[in-house]
């Protein structure tokens, strides 16, 4: 692969990125979107950058992980390439070590890192139509590897600096033995099957069939053995063990111990001692106490708690490069000595020793993100911020240095110097991601890698802006608003909410997912779009508190009214022109603001999500007791005719779109959908047999994103494709035309 480099390019120039392209250039299309190249392998846009870019332990090299999809052949294309560090103001040229594509959901290659003999790169993946493996890929002469033999494939796997041991997961297979007796005679139903797998022919009881499809059980491959791995249980004191992968790199760097984290058995007392407010809302609401941080010795099988405080969700930790210490950040620390009363509200970063216990703090503050501990300068660099998914390139940063038995601050200028030239994947809402070095010295930004060189000049993209707006009850809440390229000043527009997951510092041109989202697109066509996010004023715990309570449906039909008040009082949008589309767990909120709102809709769109009516809770237990005020029977059963969305789908006036992905899904969806068309409201309902939650596959994708546009722009703008192959899909909705007006028509005369 030869990449597209243009070097030193200043801050200021790479700021002035233009958010369109001339207006002689064509609108951006869905097609565009799918073909884009992305870096590493998460499906959501790129957005995480665990696996985009890693430098080698030494700093020699870097590689760089891409994604492309590939619509001729419906795969999606990966390259991971590496280049020399030292070459990267002079032009270089990437030497491309490993090419794979799938043709399934799971990335070719993922969960890239460097072993220490900084010519080592390790990933999972492989070949189409092959189980997933663990690789090796010598950068030298780009010799692969395969480290694991699974006959049913490995679905996560975890490395060694020096190369093993190898821990990992394999999927699990369904035991389908007994199923031709089963059809032959019959059987009884367990009472823990899902109609939708009883329907397709999966009987194995649901309890059965997640733990062989989510398997907690890990094998452990060294020195050309390959066998299973003992995790601690009950019997010593802990339950519900898991190698803490979502914490840090859990395998020492010498690959002797493993940290894991575990259910404490029982709960420690002490515990109930800790103050902190984010854990105690956790606690009092949910129940869940947390975790213990345990080290497991991977040569005699002792399993030990180096951390005896609860670990929250959003802590991190990262070995000592010698191995004798943890770095734990954004951590409740153990109650144990005259510092508790500040320990029990406070969550902190601190350095434990593994051989003694003892606890050094490092940084008296939470939001923190641990880094990295590097092993030739020592210093510990720690991002600023509450989580690690919000973690970018351009976060800022907090550096350490162990200093006898303390540790003290490292100026940011004297850690840039230590660890050289620092690359980031520079990219903002109006700008696509691209591979940058900052200047250690002068903090300036020179361009590396465009993959997408061409994108913006080519493609007409509108200006994406971060928008504000506060409910009536005085919470404010922030999203992306999507304006169309040639919008005119004073004109108002159709408008399309995107229910949830704007984020202001990545590229997102469909929206953060890619199921059912097509944010530029509908901009390049006129339509106003408003990616709704999170609350940023008001009563921050009004959220939370109203999670699975009667209050959560109503708390979000006033977020999306005060969005519309708002943009229609800067006289943007046409009221008349309005489209809700919901994703996931916002299927719900779609659906109780078409059914309970006074808030008129031109159309609304759901794909695979939650509804908490009665189908769902008859087929699946989600919490619908709880969101309704009990069961839908007895002396709570008028709660569940107010509230539940399909109890009232009589008042739904706009034509619903409802995409179905799998055969859970589709049962799932099927409350609302037949609920109308028995009711000859328009709704149509699209199902993609084999497609993942969010979309990955091109061909899945174009059905979803390019149906959804054509189905706003129908409903919003009048607007038909004019397509020959699209003609069947007209004629439908022009039934469905007909089904709202008359159903207009005959609500009017009642």
């Amino acid at each position: 692969m030869r990449g597209t480099f243009v070097l030193s390019v200043a801050v200021a120039q790479l700021a002035t990125a233009q958010a369109s392209g001339p207006a002689s250039a064509p609108p951006v299309t869905v097609r565009d979107l799918i073909g884009m190249t992305l870096f590493g392998s998460d499906p959501h846009n790129g957005g995480i950058e665990t696996d985009t870019q890693l430098r080698s332990p030494d700093g020699a090299h870097l590689a760089v992980l891409l994604q492309r999809g590939n619509l001729a052949r419906n795969t999606v294309d990966y390259t991971l390439v590496v280049f020399r560090t030292a070459d990267a103001r002079r032009a270089p040229r990437p030497d491309t070590v490993a090419s794979l594509a799938s043709a399934s959901n799971d990335p070719a290659i993922s969960g890239v890192r460097w072993l220490a003999d900084n010519r080592t790169l390790a990933f999972l993946g492989g070949p189409p139509r092959e189980p997933a493996q663990v690789y090796t890929v010598d950068i030298t002469n780009h010799t692969l590897a395969r480290l694991t033999h699974s006959a049913t494939g490995v679905t996560w796997f975890e490395i060694a600096p020096v190369g093993e041991p190898v821990i990992y997961q394999q999927r699990g297979a369904i035991d389908t033995s007994r199923y031709a007796a089963m059809r032959a005679h019959g059987f009884t139903v367990p009472s823990n099957v899902w109609v939708s797998d009883l329907i397709a022919g999966d009987w194995v009881d649901q309890t059965a069939k997640w733990h062989v499809l989510h398997p907690t059980s890990y094998r452990l491959a060294r020195g050309g053995s390959d066998a299973p791995l003992t995790l601690p249980d009950s019997t010593t004191g802990h339950r519900q063990c898991e190698v803490g992968s979502d914490y840090g790199l859990p395998v020492s760097p010498r690959g002797g111990a493993l940290l894991i984290v575990c259910r404490p058995h029982p709960r420690p007392v002490a515990w109930d001692a800790y103050r902190n407010a984010s854990y105690r809302r956790w606690v009092d609401k949910f129940g869940d106490y947390g975790r213990e941080l345990v080290r497991l010795d991977l040569t005699t099988g002792e399993a030990r708690v180096v951390w005896g405080a609860p670990l929250p969700d959003d802590a991190s930790f990262a070995w000592a490069p010698d191995g004798r210490s943890l770095l734990v950040a954004n951590a409740l620390l153990p109650l144990m000595d005259a510092d508790s009363a500040r320990r029990a509200t406070q969550r902190m970063a601190a350095e434990i020793d593994v051989g003694t216990g003892a606890i050094t703090v490092v940084a008296p503050r939470d939001s923190l993100v641990v880094q990295g501990w590097d092993g030739r300068s020592g210093i510990v660099e720690l991002a600023i911020a509450p989580e690690s998914w919000m973690v970018s390139g351009t976060t800022p940063r907090l550096y350490y240095r162990k200093a006898g038995r303390g540790w003290t601050d490292v100026p940011a200028s004297e850690a840039a110097a230590a660890a050289g030239p620092r690359f980031i994947i520079d990219q903002g809402a109006n700008t696509p991601p691209r591979l940058a070095l900052v200047d250690p010295k002068t903090h300036a930004i020179h361009l590396l890698l465009d993959p997408n060189p061409a994108l913006l000049a080519a493609r007409r993209f509108g200006r994406v802006e971060v928008f504000h707006w506060t409910t009536k009850q005085g919470n404010t809440f922030v999203g992306g608003l999507y304006y169309p390229p040639d919008r005119v000043p004073g004109r108002r527009y159709p408008l399309v909410i995107q229910t949830h997951g704007f984020d202001s510092t990545h590229f997102a041109p469909g929206g953060v997912f890619t199921t059912d989202q097509a944010a530029q697109p509908l901009a390049a066509a006129g339509i106003l779009v408003l990616q709704t996010e999170r609350q940023v004023g008001g009563d921050k715990a009004a959220g939370f508190e109203a999670m699975e309570t009667p209050a959560e449906g109503p708390f979000y039909q006033e977020v999306y009214e005060g969005a519309i008040d708002a943009l229609d009082g800067r006289g943007l949008i046409d009221r008349g022109r309005i489209g809700l589309q919901g994703f996931s767990r916002t299927c719900f909120y779609t659906l109780y603001f078409l059914t309970h709102s006074s808030y008129p809709l031109a159309a609304a769109d759901i794909a695979d999500g939650v509804d908490y009516s009665y189908v769902q809770s008859l087929a699946f237990v989600m919490n619908e007791d709880k969101v309704n005020g009990g069961r839908p029977w007895g002396a709570t059963q008028a709660a569940w005719l107010e509230r539940a969305s399909g109890f009232r789908l009589d008042r739904v006036t706009a034509p619903l779109r409802v995409t179905a992905l799998q055969p859970f899904s589709l049962l799932s969806e099927w409350e609302p959908y037949a609920g109308l068309l028995l009711q000859d409201k328009p709704t149509e309902l699209v199902y993609i047999p084999d497609g993942a939650h969010v979309l990955v596959k091109p061909w899945e994708r174009l059905t979803s994103q390019q149906g959804v546009v054509d189905w706003w722009r129908f409903w919003l703008q009048g607007y038909e494709d004019p397509d020959p192959a699209k003609a069947d899909q007209y004629a439908r909705w022009h039934t469905l035309r007909a089904q709202r007006d008359s159903s207009a028509l005959s609500s009017s005369s009642r």
